[in-house]
């Protein structure tokens, strides 16, 4: 059974959280080699995070282990 993926970015992300999702930006296809970043900013550091390209979209997974040492 296929796993819906969310469409936007999520409005909360707890530690140990694992969340994925798809950004379709028209003016920037991944097939035409752009790329997203998100840039997490905080007191405890920060993280940088790029997304992978899905055809004409990118998708971003943050697995509940990224970041740890």
């Amino acid at each position: 059974m296929a796993t819906d993926i969310a469409s936007k970015e999520p409005t909360q992300i707890r530690a140990g959280d694992t969340i994925k999702w798809k950004r379709s930006i028209d003016d920037y296809k991944a097939s035409d080699g752009w790329t997203l970043k998100y840039a997490f900013r905080g007191s405890a550091g920060t993280i940088d995070i790029t997304g992978s390209a899905d055809g004409n979209d990118l998708v971003i997974y943050l697995s509940a282990y990224f970041g740890r040492e």
